[in-house]
């Protein structure tokens, strides 16, 4: 591990399942993560956390947040209250960066990243079973629920496989000015786009007039 990243006294992989229809805020499901150095681990469904007023894992300047397309993971820790980690890497953004210019065959998701690392991970076919079972449900078994934090556990363990394959390819002080982006975006998903409908209005009937 680089020792730029090494530094940090803690590093941890975060993947939430949630649901959104339409233009909703999401409504978080379970949560993983796991600490690297330390080897600890959470597991938790959505009554285990939603009442935090805290992320139950470090966020603060000493630690590292690492997820893939950090703008959902950070969506609901705002929709939670929680706040956003300081310090972000997202592995999409890095993978995109890393990538920029050549052929993605298997795409640019999480399973595409592995397949193009040579990976090991869960067929498309079951990860579409599970996000159907998320997004589809009010509330779940016992052996679903168990299912669905199986499921996004996979997606921490495979989050961590990629950054062990990625790491030294990162120049990390790079990656979290991408990470801040990754901020703002979320805070802009949260808080949709101001709109100045007169401005837009008016601009409409000029082009209209031309």
């Amino acid at each position: 591990m680089s020792s730029e990243i090494q530094k940090y006294k803690e590093i941890w992989f975060v993947d939430f399942e949630f649901q959104q229809h339409d233009s909703s805020l999401v409504k978080p499901i379970c949560l993983v993560a796991h600490e690297l150095k330390s080897g600890k681990k959470l597991k938790l469904w959505r009554d285990e956390f939603e009442h935090l007023q805290n992320a139950p894992y470090s966020c603060n300047g000493n630690s590292l947040f690492v997820s893939y397309f950090a703008s959902a993971e950070l969506s609901c820790h705002l929709v939670l209250g929680w706040g956003v980690p300081q310090n972000v890497l997202d592995l999409y953004v890095e993978f995109r960066n890393l990538t920029n210019g050549k052929r993605l065959d298997a795409g640019k998701s999480l399973l595409g990243a592995l397949s193009f690392f040579g990976l090991p991970a869960i067929s498309d076919e079951h990860k579409e079973r599970m996000r159907n079972l998320v997004l589809g449900g009010n509330s779940w078994s016992e052996s679903e629920k168990s299912e669905i934090l199986e499921y996004c556990e996979s997606d921490v363990i495979a989050l961590k496989t990629l950054f062990e394959k990625m790491e030294r390819k990162i120049h990390i002080g790079h990656a979290l000015l991408r990470g801040e982006y990754m901020k703002s975006v979320a805070q802009i998903e949260r808080q949709g786009v101001s709109l100045d409908v007169e401005s837009h209005g008016l601009i409409k009937s000029n082009i209209e007039v031309i």
